[in-house]
């Protein structure tokens, strides 16, 4: 990388920066040419943006979430334990 850039490690602390404050232009402007130049932070600036939005998201009511999740027929669960331990278990 060129010497005037900023480096990863000064990137990822920009990026979290930004989450939580709006930024200096200049600030700005040199994490975006190293992210357009680094896959990495950028996939790092992707994943820490993904892990934010999942954190604010509303957990679901336990009374509706119970009544959401798809079951197994008793049938069912019993021929995936057999596979399961004839295949994967050895038993």
């Amino acid at each position: 990388m060129f010497h005037w850039m900023i480096d990863c490690r000064a990137v990822t602390q920009i990026v979290s920066e930004a989450m939580d404050r709006p930024l200096p232009l200049r600030r700005q402007l040199w994490m975006w040419i190293h992210l357009m130049m680094c896959g990495r932070c950028a996939a790092f600036r992707k994943q820490i943006w993904l892990l934010r939005s999942a954190a604010a998201a509303q957990p679901p009511d336990e009374k509706t979430a119970e009544k959401d999740v798809p079951r197994l027929s008793e049938d069912a669960r019993s021929r995936l334990k057999t596979i399961i331990h004839k295949h994967c278990l050895g038993k």
